[in-house]
């Protein structure tokens, strides 16, 4: 039986202190805390639906966010952790929009979400 992690963030920002948003030197140290503890990164799909390692942690991101990609992403791509994005559907265009202008070396994956969150494609 595998352990399953699932990290839920919101908003990243270097300086805005809402309670919902994580700054990227946090979210890395939060990451980097459990890729030390044994755990691998993998899409929320491949966590909840075939976990490959004993230990899996999932870092979702909702609301699509600007700052998902320009600060989350290059977090991500340096540790090596996928990350999977729900995007409410009035935010389609900022769907393409992030596609287009993921880094090349981050992996993850991009879902419709709805209130109730099913699990991604």
């Amino acid at each position: 039986m595998s352990d399953v992690l699932v990290l839920c963030y919101h908003a990243m920002s270097r300086d805005w202190g809402a309670g919902f948003s994580a700054t990227p030197d946090r979210l890395e140290a939060q990451i980097g805390s459990l890729l030390e503890r044994g755990y691998e990164g993998a899409t929320f799909s491949d966590a909840v639906n075939r976990p490959l390692a004993e230990r899996t942690l999932a870092v979702t991101f909702d609301d699509s966010y600007r700052s998902v990609i320009e600060l989350a992403a290059p977090v991500l791509a340096r540790l090596g952790v996928p990350g999977t994005v729900f995007v409410i559907k009035i935010c389609r265009i900022l769907k393409r929009a992030a596609q287009r202008r993921r880094p090349s070396r981050t992996s993850g994956a991009i879902s419709s979400g709805t209130r109730s969150k099913p699990a991604s494609a």
